[in-house]
């Protein structure tokens, strides 16, 4: 007895190496098979409306292998008493706690919730040390598939939260560009209006011919505002091929541009 026992206590602790919900199921159908001697092992997941959700197996042999309708049909043999250990025969009809008894399940349960059912098939039956001690086995496995599917839901927690901050990085993005866009729709308007106003400058000058100096001065002013600049100074190519600073520059006083001496060009 105590070497099957601690048999089965070993296959539990090994469970509790795994995190993926696959690897645990794979890994639990390997041991029950194992430890019972059985020729078929299957599990059988519920959701957490009670629907089944998925189904693994595993057989000795490959004639051994159960058919889904077969797996259902264990799988509602079960079901009468929840959390009680089940024996009958694979054919169909339910028998009592006999040692000769070919199918043997157990539900699974963890934190009050129904999480399927594993159950063996053997053809030379289970002992009562066997029965125990693979329930003992199921409520280990219930456990480490209950653990499996909390590691899962909080990895598809942090995938949907790094999803979300790069979904808020691209919002972000997109709002900073749409800002810039704005802004440089602005800054066009804006030159758009400058540029108007430094041509009905230069018309104003044409049609009222005011001085040079006041039509520089409104020239160099608007061209400043353009432009973003803080002063603004126009120079005059002379046939001598010289510069000359020319009055009415925006932000440079007359007296400035006076000591400004020719320059070769």
């Amino acid at each position: 007895f105590w070497e099957q026992f601690e048999a089965f206590q070993f296959a539990s602790v090994d469970l509790a190496r795994f995190r993926d919900l696959d690897e645990v199921a794979e890994r639990a159908l390997e041991l029950a098979l194992d430890l019972t001697k059985s020729s078929v092992a299957f599990l059988a997941m519920v959701d957490d409306s009670g629907d089944r959700k998925q189904v693994y197996t595993r057989a000795a042999a490959p004639s051994d292998v159960l058919t889904e309708d077969q797996i259902d049909g264990l799988v509602q043999k079960a079901k009468p008493a929840p959390g009680a250990a089940m024996v009958g025969r694979a054919g169909g009809s339910q028998h009592g706690d006999s040692a000769q008894s070919t199918f043997f399940s157990q539900t699974l349960q963890a934190g009050g919730r129904t999480l399927g059912v594993i159950g063996v098939v053997s053809n030379a039956g289970f002992s009562a040390m066997q029965r125990r001690s693979f329930s003992l086995f199921a409520n280990q496995l219930a456990a480490a598939i209950e653990i499996a599917r909390l590691h899962e839901r909080r990895q598809e927690m942090v995938d949907a939260l790094v999803n979300l901050r790069a979904e808020l990085d691209r919002s972000e993005a997109q709002r900073l560009l749409s800002e810039e866009r704005a802004r440089s729709t602005e800054r066009l308007e804006r030159a758009n209006e400058l540029a108007v106003e430094a041509l009905l400058a230069v018309s104003v000058h044409a049609r009222l011919g005011k001085n040079l100096t006041d039509f520089y001065r409104r020239l160099t002013g608007t061209v400043a505002q353009l432009v973003g600049a803080e002063k603004v100074l126009f120079w005059q190519v002379n046939d001598n091929k010289t510069l000359t600073a020319i009055a009415g520059a925006h932000g440079i006083d007359d007296a400035f541009i006076a000591r400004l001496k020719p320059g070769r060009c």
